[in-house]
């Protein structure tokens, strides 16, 4: 019997590696729904590819777009955050969240309702609201299992039996573009030169995170959820070759680590199929070829952000979503050209001073203290 599979944000790299893979076993898996935030054209060419049941549009203003397009096929259109919610929380074998942002926390507690699997690429929502979600996940019975390169790596190495022998987690960074680039030479790079990932193919929001290593800090965060381990359990290097993706190091002496092409499909995979692993055409990693690894630490004067995310988590969980609210906000103003490189970081600091710390219980709290900061940060002078 074919797998039922959702894939909310089909349009993104991540939807698109997805359905990439899917491509390759039609015969396993039935897409039934996929969803996309503004790519009209893209979502229904997917739709009519794959011959899925239901689309969602969650821009209502494009909904008659993409209804004329499919107006010849059997497929269910719908629009808005509303239906978006609705049909995540059908019963599907896997749900995979490709969705960026803080706009993905509802979609995601969606899936977790009837999905057995939820294969998750949202740091952001794992940051801000994790212990609700991984809560939710554990009384669901629902597999949570992170998509991130870095945080799939350590899944596929982390001897849960041994947890007790584990000293650290370790996770890779690339470096980014900007790897070599002093200060100086950072205050005038484009919105082009940092959305310009040497290894990976990603969105502009998160290459921008990983050209200040912004994304590094949140991952470190995210890893600490996700493995239920303390801060200083977890740490981050610079490996520009992005091979190695991450590494578990065990009382005896032993490091374990995952590593393979950087290619997206590998770590997507291990959701579409879990517990098994599946077969996929793809790039194989030559070592005889790459010869040698290199290995940096993380410079805290030209990556003040990486370390001013652990400051955060020592802060709590208030800090953690003014952290990520403010992060979006000021990547945001960049990429307009409303503000320059390094002005980033000084939104994030001028935001984690003036935090109004209040009780957060639940996933709506989650939400609206960070609509609060998003309009407090984008009011923030420089």
């Amino acid at each position: 019997m074919k797998k039922k599979v959702c894939i909310l944000g089909s349009t993104g790299s991540i939807g698109c590696s997805a359905l990439n893979l899917i491509s390759q076993h039609r015969d396993k898996y039935d897409v039934l729904t996929i969803t996309a935030n503004d790519n009209v054209r893209k979502l229904a060419q997917q739709a009519i590819e794959f011959q899925v049941k239901n689309v969602v549009i969650c821009n209502e203003d494009k909904y008659a777009a993409l209804k004329m397009l499919l107006s010849s096929y059997d497929i269910n259109v719908y629009g808005g955050e509303t239906d978006l919610n609705s049909l995540a929380s059908m019963e599907y074998d896997v749900a995979i969240v490709g969705i960026s942002g803080i706009a993905a926390l509802m979609p995601i507690m969606s899936t977790l309702k009837n999905s057995k699997i939820v294969g998750l690429a949202n740091k952001e929502s794992i940051i801000c609201a994790g212990d609700f979600i991984i809560e939710e996940a554990r009384k669901k019975g629902t597999h949570l299992i992170p998509l991130d390169s870095e945080h799939n790596a350590i899944f596929q190495v982390f001897e849960n039996n041994n947890r007790k022998h584990i000293e650290k987690l370790v996770l890779t960074a690339s470096g980014g573009p900007f790897l070599n680039k002093s200060l100086d030479e950072m205050k005038n790079v484009t919105p082009e030169e940092a959305i310009k990932h040497p290894n990976w193919k990603m969105g502009s929001k998160i290459s921008v995170d990983c050209a200040n290593m912004m994304n590094k800090g949140l991952e470190v965060i995210e890893a600490c959820k996700l493995f239920d381990l303390d801060i200083e359990k977890v740490e981050a290097i610079i490996h520009p070759e992005s091979l190695i993706h991450g590494m578990v190091h065990y009382s005896d002496g032993s490091i374990l680590a995952q590593m393979g092409y950087h290619d997206m499909r590998t770590p997507i995979s291990t959701a579409l199929d879990y517990p098994k692993r599946t077969e996929f055409s793809h790039h194989r990693l030559d070592l005889a070829k790459i010869g040698s690894f290199t290995f940096k630490e993380i410079d805290a004067k030209r990556f003040p952000l990486f370390y001013l995310t652990k400051q955060a988590y020592a802060m709590g969980n208030c800090a953690l979503i003014v952290l990520n609210i403010a992060n979006e906000v000021a990547v945001k103003a960049y990429l307009e050209r409303k503000i320059g490189f390094l002005d980033i970081n000084k939104i994030i600091e001028n935001a984690l001073q003036k935090i109004e710390q209040t009780q957060i219980s639940s996933v709506e709290d989650v939400i609206n203290y960070s609509e609060t900061y998003a309009l407090y940060c984008s009011k923030i002078s420089l």
